[in-house]
């Protein structure tokens, strides 16, 4: 029970941090599917994943000029609750990665049993979740590092139909 609690006030802690106290941008030029497909890698070796199948299709390569360490926790945030959401539904996630010619998309889907209409318009509010020991701070968290990259972060989600995290960044970065 200790360490179970101590793993939770971690993860509380930590989550308050990055939320409260953000690093400044440390913008480099990365391969983002190579990000995407290595942080897939670590979450398939992680337990909370393991009954959860997750999928992949990425533009390759897809360079990008952004934090690399900002976007891998965007997609880890999204991805543990993308599982989350999968292991009530069909257990299934999908990564999609690409690029257009102004802007780069990754979009983050699950076949869980989606987000009720009355709770999407909180969702990336600070503090709110519906989970039992969520902190309701993973997703204020992505849409503040999305907002720093000069991008947006959309939801599509239905009842029972799961949903989609679709964020999109642009290429070049303005200001």
């Amino acid at each position: 029970i200790v360490h179970r609690e101590i793993q939770r006030l971690n993860v509380l802690i930590g989550d308050l941090l990055d939320y409260a106290n953000p690093r400044r941008l440390q913008l480099v030029d990365f391969d983002l599917g190579v990000m995407v497909e290595e942080t897939l890698q670590v979450a398939r070796g992680e337990q909370a994943f393991a009954a959860i199948h997750m999928a992949l299709a990425v533009d390759r390569p897809l360079p990008l000029h952004a934090d690399a360490a900002k976007l891998r926790q965007l997609l880890w945030n999204l991805l543990r609750n993308a599982a989350d959401a999968a292991a009530q539904g069909g257990r299934h996630v999908h990564v999609d990665a690409h690029r257009t010619f102004d802007a780069t998309t990754l979009i983050v889907s699950d076949d869980g049993p989606g987000i009720p209409a009355d709770q999407l318009a909180r969702i990336f509010d600070p503090f709110f979740t519906t989970k039992k020991h969520g902190t309701g701070l993973g997703l204020a968290t992505c849409h503040a590092i999305v907002a720093e990259h000069g991008g947006h972060i959309d939801v599509d989600s239905e009842p029972r139909r799961g949903t989609q995290m679709i964020v999109t960044l642009p290429r070049k970065r303005r200001g």
